[in-house]
């Protein structure tokens, strides 16, 4: 147990209760009549106890274990098909919560012989590849047993059908991305259709297709923009990066999307943006006119009004006094591996939680089961706002720490979140000046959270750090604001 205590008060937590993660394996199944199958339980995190799961059949036919890692479920005679489940359930301790799988079973009648589970996976199962290169992606199918199935039809699919999925052999494709000017996600899916003598499957790839920069930059992109007292200056440079200077009083954007940040808004109203450009391209609208500045260029353009359409900035910096921005979305890259997204990290102070809140977990957020927080805010409003995007990134979830290199930075003097959906995996907050909790998303909340302080309608906060995989706002306010590579 932990006690912080402070300006005559205390406060008590139970000790921090771990999300957990259970998996059958094969979970689907077929079996002949009188005969077995044995059933494991894959639990996560590794060190929970395994052989704490239970087991419990919903249908016909016997189970030689009711507890433990595994079970050996045996059919009764059936004179047709007969479905069958069989359910694990890992119960709630102490220092874990409840998790449950189940694995679907056909009791097939004597004289049909049961076909084999099978299990197939992509390497790399992530990646991320730049416009025009290939990736050669190879698929592994196995029987349970973890036999090597050679010689079995695989067919492979993308989604979307972005760029060229080209199958090489049954157990092998190439894959080559399009050019693009943002980043965008693809799902590669290998998939046996099964034969006579075993049950289908399928893997997949999770990829990220972005766009070629000569220094790293951020691309900023648009369907519309109307700008006000418009400048673009040539001679300009950058940590050592020739730039051209865009200036302007006030901006209106549409379907707003910055890349490698994965921030987009329907819509924003940004005043005094000041923006260093390696690179702009866009059109004029209602003519066959169009723009292609780039950071070496000796240019100097006045326009006290100007409208843009199908925009696209390469930046190193930006800044601007005020800015709202409507229907944003920020979501975490995938990265993959054992934390599958690189988070983006909010620090701020002086905050108020208002109009309705409310902080739950765990929760399951895409790749991530049960090891998220969610939080729900009618108006969440801050000061000295920070959002750091890293390089590298690592999470200690029983350690309760995470260390990172900081790759760029959007730094803001306050800003203000109207109906906030957040996901997290990593928080740290001061309240009340006395209360402290630091915690990953795989914790219970009401365990580190006193009750009454995890919802209500109002709650003010003195510091937070939040690592962020997710945000959705009906707006976001900012004054002051300036975004910096590193």
């Amino acid at each position: 147990m932990t006690i912080y205590s402070g300006i005559g008060l205390s406060f008590l937590f139970r000790r921090k209760t771990v999300s957990t993660a259970l998996k059958v394996y094969p979970p689907n199944f077929q079996v002949e009549s009188g005969r077995s199958v044995t059933l494991k339980a894959h639990l996560n995190p590794e060190k929970a106890p395994v052989e704490r799961v239970e087991w419990r059949l919903e249908g016909l036919g016997i189970l030689s274990e009711s507890k433990g890692p595994s079970t050996v479920y045996t059919a009764p005679n059936v004179e047709q098909e007969t479905k069958v489940r069989v359910v694990a359930s890992f119960p709630k301790m102490s220092e874990y919560l409840e998790s449950s799988s189940y694995a679907e079973g056909v009791i097939l009648p004597s004289g049909l012989a049961a076909k084999s589970s099978t299990f197939l996976t992509i390497s790399p199962i992530s990646f991320s590849i730049n416009a025009g290169e290939n990736i050669d992606l190879t698929a592994v199918l196995t029987d349970m047993q973890g036999n090597l199935l050679g010689s079995k039809e695989i067919v492979w699919f993308i989604q979307p059908q972005l760029g060229k999925l080209t199958p090489t052999s049954n157990n092998t494709a190439v894959y080559t991305a399009p050019k693009v000017d943002v980043e965008n996600q693809i799902l590669i899916k290998a998939v046996f259709q099964g034969d006579e003598q075993h049950l289908p499957c399928e893997g997949v790839s999770i990829g990220l297709v972005t766009p070629p920069t000569l220094n790293d930059e951020y691309i900023l992109s648009f369907s519309r923009a109307e700008v006000s007292n418009l400048k673009i200056d040539g001679g300009a440079e950058v940590d050592g990066v020739r730039v051209v200077r865009i200036s302007v009083d006030l901006l209106e954007i549409s379907d707003m999307r910055i890349s490698r940040v994965n921030l987009s808004s329907q819509s924003g109203v940004l005043q005094k943006v000041e923006i260093y450009a390696t690179r702009l391209t866009a059109r004029i609208p209602d003519s066959d006119k169009g723009l292609d500045v780039k950071g070496e260029d000796d240019i100097h353009l006045n326009a006290s009004e100007a409208s843009l359409d199908n925009g696209v900035i390469y930046f190193v910096k930006m800044s601007c006094l005020s800015g709202e921005l409507t229907q944003p979305e920020v979501l975490g890259r995938y990265a993959g591996g054992d934390e599958p997204y690189l988070p983006i990290l909010l620090t701020t102070s002086n905050i108020t939680m208002d109009r309705g809140f409310s902080v739950t977990g765990p929760e399951t957020y895409g790749m991530l089961e049960n090891k998220a927080t969610k939080i729900l805010c009618g108006r969440i409003s801050a000061s000295n706002f920070f959002l750091k995007c890293p390089s590298r990134y690592s999470l200690d979830r029983e350690g309760n720490n995470h260390e990172f290199v900081e790759k760029w930075a959007l730094n803001a003097s306050s800003a203000a979140i109207e109906d906030a959906e957040i996901y997290a995996i990593y928080f740290k907050v001061r309240a009340l000046l006395v209360w402290r909790v630091k915690a990953t998303g795989e914790e219970y909340i009401p365990s580190i959270i006193p009750e009454g302080l995890h919802r209500g309608e109002k709650a003010p906060i003195n510091e937070a750090d939040v690592d962020i995989i997710y945000l959705k706002a009906t707006k976001l306010k900012v004054n002051n604001a300036s975004f910096t590579l590193k």
